[in-house]
């Protein structure tokens, strides 16, 4: 029995070490990809109020789902760097993000501007 509980426990802490070890790798991607410098912070928490499908660059995430805005300076115009809970990292645009948080906007002044929701 002690034996199967040692045996569960280093199975255990190999996995552990294996997701830390990616998520590691994840962070440095960012890094790498998107020019991070310094402590990657997350700036604000967000919930995805509808469903988006983003393109190359563009983060795609179903409604409910909470991103982590990561950085709004620095990054091509309207557009802010945000990842999923999962590690995904990709641009999300301003005027979704002021969908979310603020209410500014509705999901057809979205379309409006040729973000499709």
């Amino acid at each position: 029995m002690e034996k199967k509980r040692e045996k569960d426990d280093r199975k255990r802490q190999e996995q552990e070490r294996r997701e830390q070890r990616e998520k590691e790798k994840k962070e440095q991607d960012i890094r790498k990809r998107f020019k991070v410098v310094g402590a990657i912070e997350v700036f604000q928490m967000v919930k995805a109020s509808v469903d988006y499908k983003g393109g190359k660059n563009d983060l795609s995430f179903k409604q409910g789902e909470n991103l982590e805005v990561i950085r709004i300076t620095d990054n091509p115009e309207g557009r802010w760097l945000a990842r999923t809970m999962d590690g995904c990292c990709k641009y999300l645009d301003a005027p979704l993000y002021r969908l979310f948080i603020l209410g500014e906007m509705t999901v057809s002044a979205l379309e409006e501007e040729g973000l499709r929701v």
